[in-house]
């Protein structure tokens, strides 16, 4: 992972070299990360997402949120609001498992410390604040995006109006030119 690194802005190919070679050895999630932002720094997009859909077959969380935070980067670049919804769900559902596993791990070892109870309402009302946050954010995506298209649509509509008007007038003058010169 160090030397792809290491090569990640100097020389992308060797970079993407000794990356695969690292993840073969021992498959880290910053590994797949950098090699995914690699793929995507060079327009190998469709490499990206191949790469996103092997992690995504992976039985562990934490290398799926890295690699889902580079898919929603690139779906929100792409102005693929659908993309960018599943991709927020996914990870959320990601993170809620992972940091479960964490914090119930955590829990057991602090388990005669603290009332556990507790503990996991606090973990949960945290999650369903991060979730909600999630979806709040995506709201506000879509609702940017409609506001775009309609101002879009406005821009486009008013265009016509002005085009419409400039015609009449020529005609206009056409015809007050023809009365003109038959008088």
């Amino acid at each position: 992972y160090g030397l792809g690194s290491a090569y990640s802005e100097s020389d992308s190919r060797k970079a993407v070299e000794y990356l695969k070679k690292s993840i073969e050895l021992e498959p880290l999630p910053q590994a797949y990360k950098l090699l995914s932002d690699i793929y995507m720094a060079t327009n190998r997009a469709h490499m990206a997402k191949n790469l996103w859909n092997e992690v995504m077959r992976m039985p562990w969380d934490e290398f799926k949120i890295g690699v889902l935070d580079a898919k929603l980067e690139y779906e929100s670049q792409n102005h693929d609001f659908e993309g960018c919804r599943n991709a927020q769900k996914e990870k959320s559902e990601a993170m809620v498992r992972y940091y479960e596993k964490r914090l119930q791990s955590k829990a057991d070892e602090l388990g005669r410390k603290y009332d556990l109870n507790l503990y996991r309402q606090k973990v949960r009302s945290h999650i369903v604040i991060t979730s909600m946050a999630a979806v709040l954010l995506i709201v506000v995506l879509v609702f940017m995006h409609r506001i775009r298209v309609r101002s879009i649509e406005n821009r486009r509509v008013n265009a016509e109006l002005d085009y419409q008007k400039t015609k009449n007038s020529v005609v206009l003058y056409e015809r007050r030119i023809a009365e003109l010169q038959k008088s």
